[in-house]
């Protein structure tokens, strides 16, 4: 099933779907994050705030940039911010 497939069932509730999609791109969001951040807890934290994001996100969106591009940016915003409490 291609990523594009995914999105559209995980968007409309479908639960396998999502844990399809983490599966496949899990390990690559967290190394991502570890890099960024150096640390691994926080990593860890930062990739499951990433897929919660995700499962909000709205499918249009992705018209105008590719998923990945966005899901970096999603990253981006959470190491960013300032910590919350």
């Amino acid at each position: 099933m291609t990523d594009k497939e995914l999105v559209q069932k995980v968007h409309n509730g479908n639960q396998e779907a999502l844990g399809d999609i983490i599966e496949r791109y899990y390990e690559d969001i967290f190394r991502f994050c570890l890099y960024m951040v150096r640390e691994e807890e926080e990593a860890y934290d930062i990739t499951q705030e990433t897929f919660l994001k995700f499962i909000k996100y709205k499918p249009t969106a992705t018209k105008t940039k590719p998923k990945t591009t966005v899901v970096y940016f999603v990253i981006l915003d959470f190491i960013t911010l300032p910590p919350h409490k």
